[in-house]
């Protein structure tokens, strides 16, 4: 049966004014009429267990904001609504143990319900004080005619303590029901509206960033910290909102090591940018795996200039390349390399990344000179699991030549694995009565490899590399 409890209101109200946006401040209740005559916008936030500005305990804060058409600042739509956060300062509600995700829009009862269009206000409470979960049951304040001051509470079981001879409201524990709609600043409120929202809380959690590395290596930082694959390098709060962010942080220099990136799950097939928060009312810290590789190594990141210092330097110092996806359609006429230059000591990996959009050119080409994108892939040249998809070459020959897309050889030794080339569109300008000595016109069965006498057998040979699309070769004389 449901009982009543007389309660000493522990619902502290207080107004505020924000000067950024708005003019004028008050201080202390206003009624409704004071309302009406100045501060025309109404906003009653329920911190729904939390503390505002970190020194008071009151659970309720109201702000009246005023809207005044002769001012600079005057809104025709009305004031923005004003989202307390951590973030505002002196204006902020704190929750020890929470993040706040959001202010909502409170849930009202249905149609029907007795109570419908009322707030739903909810109890929490312990059966024992050794009880670790807490129970919740729904409660109704009672209003005074102004609407300002709790008077009862009905519950289905007392929600007051003693404090000497008063009855008190345990007002950390009530708490508005939140519904889906969460506001943001681009909310506004009108003039004469009474707008009421409540905190959303999450409990506060923690980003797991993972060593991911070859098994049995050690690695120290520059303290001299020690981590094996599966340690954890770093934890960061998880923060305000239902996303954060993990791609813009600094990663942990580990020496010897080059960092690869940090992705979303064990397997490393998804990127990590932005993770949202895990759900469930206990949930765990979500983790992201950074992955780490030994040796210095370059990361071609969605950068298009570095893959044109990646294919330029093909065959120097720099010999190892980690690729992203990238688009190249801004850079133009990347040069074409010479079969014999051999590509060795060199290790790509893809990691099921495409580069799209590749140009490569070739003015003054002439007999002598096998013209390719790669050169001749040599005994100690690795790729593993990368896609080039549309490729331009363009060639502009002075005799008769010799060009291969691609590659112009592959010696024995070369270990490339899942190389896709997709969409390869050669264009040759050359002198009336020359012509692609490897591609006559009758025949355009070896135009993208070299060394094996035609396209077929050296795909045959090197099955890890796969061909499809449109792939034409155009001559003009």
């Amino acid at each position: 049966m449901t009982k009543r409890f007389k309660v000493y209101l522990l619902l502290l109200l207080s107004a505020a004014c924000i000067a950024c946006t708005l003019v004028g401040c008050k201080i202390g209740r206003a009624g409704r009429e004071e309302v009406l005559a100045g501060y025309k916008a109404h906003v009653t936030y329920y911190s729904n267990g939390g503390f505002f500005d970190d020194s008071t305990t009151i659970t309720v804060r109201d702000l009246y904001f005023k809207n005044d058409p002769s001012s600079a600042g005057y809104h025709p739509d009305g004031v923005p609504f004003f989202d307390i956060s951590s973030k505002s300062t002196g204006m902020n509600v704190k929750r020890s143990g929470y993040d706040l995700i959001g202010w909502y829009l409170p849930q009202r009862y249905p149609e029907g319900h007795e109570r419908a269009g009322e707030i739903m206000y909810t109890y929490s409470y312990k059966e024992n004080e050794s009880d670790e979960e807490y129970k919740t049951v729904p409660v109704y304040p009672l209003l005074d005619e102004r609407g300002e001051n709790v008077t009862d509470i009905e519950a289905d079981r007392p929600v007051f303590y003693m404090d000497g001879s008063e009855e008190q409201i345990l007002e950390k524990q009530i708490t508005v029901v939140a519904s889906e709609t969460k506001l943001d600043s681009s909310r506004r409120v009108g003039d004469d509206e009474e707008l009421i929202v409540c905190a959303q809380w999450g409990p506060t959690l923690k980003i797991e960033y993972r060593l991911v590395c070859e098994d049995g290596k050690t690695y120290t930082d520059a303290d001299g910290k020690a981590y094996k694959n599966g340690d954890l390098l770093r934890e960061v709060d998880f923060g305000e909102g239902e996303q954060a962010s993990v791609s813009s942080l600094q990663p942990v220099e580990l020496g010897g090591t080059t960092f690869v990136r940090t992705y979303s799950d064990a397997e490393l097939k998804t990127p990590a940018a932005i993770i949202n928060r895990p759900e469930g009312t206990k949930p765990a810290n979500p983790v992201v795996y950074s992955k780490y590789i030994e040796g210095e190594w370059n990361i071609v990141t969605n950068d298009p200039n570095q893959v044109e210092n990646m294919f330029n330097r093909l065959g120097g110092s720099e010999k190892y390349y980690i690729i992203d996806d990238v688009d190249c359609s801004s850079v133009k006429g990347m040069r074409m390399k010479s079969a014999s230059q051999t590509i060795s000591n060199v290790t790509i990996e893809g990691n099921g990344h495409t580069i799209s959009n590749l140009n490569f050119t070739a003015t003054g080409a002439q007999q002598g000179v096998t013209y390719c994108i790669f050169g001749t892939f040599g005994a100690k040249f690795v790729l593993n699991d990368l896609k080039l998809s549309n490729i331009s070459v363009d060639i502009t020959a002075k005799t008769n030549i010799t060009f291969f897309a691609i590659s112009g050889n592959a010696i024995s030794g070369a270990k490339i694995s899942g190389l896709g080339i997709e969409n390869v569109t050669a264009k040759v300008k050359m002198p009336k009565g020359t012509f692609v000595t490897n591609a006559p016109d009758e025949v355009r069965s070896n135009w993208l490899f070299g060394g094996k006498g035609s396209d077929a057998a050296f795909l045959a040979e090197y099955t890890g590399i796969t061909v499809s699309g449109d792939n034409t070769l155009t001559v003009e004389n």
